[in-house]
């Protein structure tokens, strides 16, 4: 399964765990062109409670956990990085 099950949703500075950028540069006689794809783990507070139990545990959000505030900071932290993000 790997390391990555170890770590969930997003930390009280607004990173997210598991996240991984990707970039793709093709160079041709045309020009250069890059394409850049970032993912991670869900940008909330959760846990996975079954998760040793069932192949595909359903994430429970974490009540009375600061979600609003941590998801704008990793959003704003992507647009800042990257610009606007589809």
């Amino acid at each position: 399964a790997g390391v990555r099950f170890h770590s969930r949703g997003i930390g009280a500075d607004g990173h997210v765990s598991n996240f991984v950028e990707t970039e793709q540069v093709v160079v041709s006689d045309a020009g250069t062109s890059s394409y850049v794809v970032v993912r991670g783990s869900i940008p909330l507070f959760w846990q996975e409670g079954e998760a040793l139990v069932t192949l595909k545990p359903s994430p429970a959000v974490m009540p009375g956990k600061p979600h609003s505030a941590t998801m704008h900071t990793h959003l704003q932290r992507l647009t800042r990085t990257y610009g606007h993000v589809a």
